[in-house]
């Protein structure tokens, strides 16, 4: 499929390729990934998680990525909220709190991060909980700070190409 992105504020085209969940997908989904993004079920004491990792410069380092993690059936809300600041702290340090409306009009809460790698990569990221019917799920998207005109546009995209089995996008479906 195709489509068009603006990238540093010009329409570029972009190549996408369709995602379709495993069969063990707590709640099945497909989306469009944009090239130079791979699609890895990542397994994890959490939950059920699939990350789009992203390798803009080919080096086979992902240092970019959006990654939806399923909390196991039964997760309250509170749970789910009491593990934000816990996910935001494993991915780097938490520095600030989200303003104003939220990014997702399907969130439930956001949270921003940042964090430094060891070679001195600053790294921004988000952290949204969301629910689609009684299942919660968190959505991270991390990236380098500098990626931040070319990964935004496109994580973008993707999520907006996301499609519950249900036919319902992203956010539809949140009870």
């Amino acid at each position: 499929m195709r489509d068009t992105v603006m990238l540093e504020g010009m329409p570029e085209p972009i190549t996408l390729r369709l995602y379709a969940s495993p069969a063990d997908a707590p709640v099945p989904f497909s989306v469009y990934l944009p090239r130079a993004f791979d699609a890895e079920v990542v397994p994890g004491e959490e939950g059920w998680a699939v990350r789009f990792a992203a390798d803009f410069a080919n080096t086979g380092a992902a240092p970019g990525w959006i990654e939806v993690l399923f909390h196991p059936a039964g997760t309250s809300e509170a749970e789910a909220r009491d593990a934000l600041p816990l996910a935001a702290r494993s991915g780097g340090r938490e520095e600030r709190s989200l303003e104003g409306s939220p990014r997702f009009p399907w969130s439930l809460e956001e949270r921003g991060f940042t964090a430094d790698e060891p070679d001195g990569t600053r790294i921004v990221g988000t952290l949204a909980l969301g629910r689609h019917d009684e299942r919660l799920f968190r959505l991270t998207i991390r990236y380098p700070e500098e990626w931040g005109d070319g990964f935004g546009p496109r994580a973008s995209l993707l999520l907006d190409t996301w499609r519950w089995r249900s036919g319902e996008r992203l956010g539809q479906g949140a009870r």
